[in-house]
């Protein structure tokens, strides 16, 4: 299977309305990315994903495969110490 990259915070909502069964307070959700309690968190992590195309962080969180598509550095095998350097780096983004 290819990979397919990393997602803009629009794409990642998208993917988010879909069949999966999700149940809060006894009730079905329809939709997490407009359920109250769920569509803040939701909407966060979108915007972060939106960063990921920002030239200032682009590098941080993100590297390119050997194919020349872009995928986020928590999906980095680390093979060395600079590695895992740069993940901690990528991590740290996530957390501020």
């Amino acid at each position: 299977m290819r990979n397919a990259g990393i997602r803009t915070g629009a794409q990642y909502l998208e993917g988010l309305r879909d069949d999966r069964e999700i149940w809060t307070r006894g009730a079905r959700v329809q939709d997490v990315t407009a359920e109250p309690g769920m569509a803040g968190g939701a909407a966060s992590l979108a915007g972060f994903l939106d960063r990921q195309y920002e030239p200032a962080y682009r590098d941080i969180v993100t590297y390119e495969d050997g194919q020349g598509i872009r995928c986020a550095v928590s999906h980095l095998v680390p093979k060395s110490k600079d590695d895992v350097v740069r993940r901690g780096r990528a991590f740290y983004e996530w957390a501020t």
